[in-house]
């Protein structure tokens, strides 16, 4: 075998050997504790991966992205109300929905926010964060306001409780990793980092910035929406504090660049050590 196949061959091995463990997770560790932390682990890696597709690939980085989680959760919240959908396993087959929204109205912040560069793209991302926490503080009749948002309270119990919701995060994860090393091997992938390279002379040759930029943001925004919609669900009950959190922002952030920025692994990585820690 030559080298290159055999490196091929230990990668494949290893990523076989980390998707057993990550799946038997629940299978060997009983404790509901535990299972918590893996599922929040997965959760980031999850959100780090998305935004990685955005931040690393592209140079621009967001600190908004809170935003996109929280009007994942809500707008889930508000689906499952209107549709009167029971708890149980039904309900993770509208997270699409959630992740749908949420991509209308990052097409909506994005048409604006990329047209900036650099510094003032963070502060864009910024202030539309806060502005979307406004709004779910203020849209009482719709958000509930200070008082929050219910979901239908998930039928399991005991030590089993945390485990679909284990699984659902892994499975986004696993989507949004799967579609960032498609990213990196495609010629849209190779146009997002000549932007980060050089936007000017992407520019150019004759990539389409704006449109690679958007597309970018967009995607990274809608698997964020939906990851938002599994922790709704996860939790039970919303606030405008806690599901906008800044704090959600600057961790997935801070995990992408302790793992790596512009990687594949990087932001798993960094959410599988900073998150249990």
């Amino acid at each position: 075998m030559s080298s290159p196949a055999r490196v091929r061959a230990v990668k494949l091995g290893a990523l076989l050997i980390v998707a057993v463990v990550a799946l038997l997770v629940p299978v060997f560790e009983t404790d509901p504790a535990t299972v918590n932390v893996a599922v929040f682990t997965a959760m980031y890696v999850g959100l780090a991966t998305a935004w990685n597709i955005m931040g690393g690939y592209t140079g621009y980085v967001s600190l908004g992205h809170a935003a996109f989680f929280g009007f994942g959760a809500y707008a889930f919240g508000l689906v499952l109300a209107h549709l009167g959908i029971q708890a149980g396993y039904e309900p993770f087959l509208f997270v699409p929905i959630a992740g749908a929204l949420t991509v209308v109205l990052a097409l909506l912040i994005g048409w604006i926010a990329l047209r900036t560069r650099a510094a003032t793209f963070v502060i864009v991302t910024i202030a539309m964060m806060f502005m979307i926490q406004l709004l779910a503080e203020n849209l009482v009749g719709l958000t509930g306001g200070g008082s929050g948002l219910s979901f239908p309270v998930p039928p399991w119990s005991g030590d089993f409780f945390d485990t679909p919701f284990y699984y659902a995060m892994l499975l986004m994860a696993a989507i949004s990793l799967a579609i960032s090393w498609w990213i990196r091997r495609s010629k849209f992938g190779l146009g997002l980092l000549a932007i980060r390279d050089d936007e000017d002379k992407a520019l150019a040759v004759g990539v389409p910035a704006h449109t690679y930029k958007l597309t970018a943001f967009v995607i990274s925004a809608g698997l964020v929406g939906m990851i938002g919609a599994i922790y709704g669900y996860y939790v039970t009950y919303i606030y405008p504090q806690y599901a906008i959190d800044p704090l959600v922002g600057i961790s997935l952030v801070l995990m992408v660049f302790l793992g790596g920025l512009g990687t594949l692994w990087g932001p798993v990585l960094g959410a599988v050590i900073l998150e249990p820690a």
